[in-house]
């Protein structure tokens, strides 16, 4: 993780800025049918020999994402050098992506409390008795 070492964190950073760039000069058509992609949050770990990539692509299925964030895993080594190179890294990180699905999560949670703001049961909470917990 990142956190909590502001040279790991400025460097997760750029290699955020950097990958935007490369990542949407590469060719493959499993990246690009996937639409817009967003690097999400990148995550290296403690000696920065290893980058964890979250990404999401913005309008597309679950199934077409999932063969984008293939295409990126299999893309990783055409990655890693000119990464290395366009940061003056002596070290480039090995690249990992994932899928970042805390989009997804934050949506349905929004969609659970919204649905439940409609409803309007705001009554006080009741415990196994049915009795009201008091405050």
């Amino acid at each position: 993780m990142s956190g909590g070492n502001p040279r790991r964190e400025r460097v997760a950073s750029a290699i955020k800025a950097t990958l935007v760039s490369l990542v949407r000069g590469l060719s493959d058509r499993r990246i690009r049918d996937a639409g817009l992609i967003s690097i999400n949050h990148v995550e290296l770990n403690r000696d920065m020999g290893i980058a964890n990539i979250y990404v999401s692509f913005i309008g597309a299925e679950a199934s077409v994402q999932k063969r984008a964030v293939a295409a990126l895993s299999a893309a990783r080594g055409r990655l890693r050098g000119p990464l290395g190179r366009q940061m003056g890294l002596r070290h480039s990180p090995e690249l990992r992506f994932f899928s970042d699905e805390s989009l997804e999560f934050r949506e349905r949670l929004a969609e659970i409390i919204a649905a439940d703001d409609a409803r309007g049961d705001h009554s006080p909470a009741k415990d196994i008795d049915g009795k009201a917990e008091e405050e």
